[in-house]
């Protein structure tokens, strides 16, 4: 039915939401969790006004943020996740300390 497909893609548009931050989030001294970018989301609806899709675009606000940070900051969150991840040894990635994105000497995600 119509209805049930639309919550489900709106769910997934929603689920979207988090991996799209973690490229966009950094940690600031004044938020853990601070929003460096913007995005605009095109949402397609069918004649009836059921959700059917939905195109996003994202861009940087705070480029310099992906190579530099300040003390107790962090650049985009995405990097710190890759390099503690499960298929860091795959990639052959180095622990976070030993690229020059540790500036900020805080690499480390909680949780």
């Amino acid at each position: 039915d119509q209805k049930t497909a639309a919550q489900e893609v709106g769910s997934k548009i929603n689920m979207a939401s988090p991996i799209l931050e973690s490229f966009g989030n950094a940690r600031t001294v004044r938020n853990d969790n601070s929003s460096r970018f913007g995005k605009f989301m095109k949402v397609q609806f069918t004649e009836q006004g059921f959700l059917v899709g939905a195109f996003t675009v994202k861009y940087l606000l705070e480029k310099s943020r992906i190579v530099t940070a300040s003390t107790n900051e962090r650049v985009y969150h995405a990097f710190y996740l890759l390099v503690q991840g499960a298929d860091a040894a795959k990639y052959n990635l180095k622990p976070a300390e030993t690229y020059h994105t540790n500036a900020g000497s805080c690499v480390n995600i909680p949780g």
